[in-house]
């Protein structure tokens, strides 16, 4: 991973999900040229291990991610090459690409160039959009079947950003705005090559599903027109509130978290129609026990006697 950011966590999350992954992962936090007088035995990050990665133990990877990476000197060229190598031989990459991929630090400007599917065009569209297949894309095992695809619109959240490119090859499986590549897949020799053309596919989840209140904030607030900076994530509603009140910044709650209300931080109601979550109870299909219908209906009382109104709310 270039830089840390939200789609960061959900690329690890996925992968080290799956116990039959062995998942090597490293961010970059700190550039090589970065010099603010630190002593070298006082910093806590761990030294990138280029050449044992990319030169000795190389051929042992099954996949190489880079997500939002942009070429700033960390890898050497000649590791690039390596890599363009690699894959030709049968090995396999994913470019998740953001912003970065189209700035003068593009991976498109490295010996990578020769493998991937599509070339940076400098351009970035930023309105919202719903992932959809292609025709293609409904056919090919990568992508058929994709659950969500088969309504319209699509069964997921919208994304908001879209990467331009130039010179695609191989197979776009998916679309973004304007039917423009999205996810295009591609073989370079007997390897395989896959690029995303977005760095919000952390968006996936849908409004109205099972997702955390998190995505449905940032949703929001990307709905409203603006990025909100966010400090930190909790799913602890006491942590927030503690948060809040040690001047962090604005947690946002819903009105059900603060019953218990810390002393020492102010609700503020937040105007206009805002965000909503469903709370659905799941049972076994089949179940015909009075005793759940009673707890279900005990809890649509409980739902139904809430006072009207309630919803998001800024804890400050």
């Amino acid at each position: 991973s270039g830089e840390p950011h939200a789609g960061e966590r959900a690329w690890r999350n996925l992968l080290k999900s799956d116990a039959s992954v062995d998942l090597v992962h490293f961010t970059i936090l700190r550039l090589p040229e970065k010099q603010d007088g630190t002593p070298i035995n006082e910093l806590s990050l761990i030294a990138f291990p280029t050449r044992e990665l990319f030169v000795d133990k190389i051929k042992e990877f099954d996949l190489i991610v880079f997500d939002r990476y942009q070429n700033r000197g960390v890898l050497p060229i000649l590791y690039y090459d390596n890599i363009a190598e690699y894959v030709k031989k049968g090995g396999a990459l994913l470019i998740a690409a953001g912003p970065e991929y189209s700035s003068p630090n593009s991976i498109a400007d490295t010996p990578l160039a020769d493998i991937l599917p599509a070339l940076p065009t400098g351009q970035l569209d930023e309105k919202g959009f719903y992932p959809r297949l292609t025709d293609l894309g409904k056919k090919h095992p990568v992508t058929r079947g994709l659950e969500g695809s088969e309504s319209e619109p699509p069964k997921w959240g919208r994304w908001f950003r879209t990467v331009g490119v130039s010179d695609t090859q191989g197979s776009t499986v998916m679309k973004g705005a304007n039917d423009d590549p999205l996810l295009v897949l591609n073989r370079a020799g007997d390897g395989r090559v896959a690029m995303l053309l977005s760095d919000e596919g952390w968006l996936m989840p849908d409004v109205g599903g099972t997702c955390p209140d998190s995505n449905i904030v940032l949703r929001a607030c990307r709905d409203a027109g603006f990025e909100p900076d966010v400090r930190l994530a909790f799913d602890d509603y006491p942590a927030l509130q503690g948060m809040a009140a040690a001047g962090v910044g604005v947690a946002l709650l819903p009105s059900l978290a603060t019953a218990n209300l810390r002393s020492d931080v102010a609700v503020i109601p937040l105007r206009g129609t805002p965000p909503a979550r469903r709370i659905q109870a799941a049972i076994r299909q089949g179940e015909n026990d009075p005793l759940v219908d009673h707890v279900i209906e005990a809890l649509r009382a409980a739902g139904r006697a809430l006072p009207t109104g309630r919803a998001l709310t800024a804890v400050a």
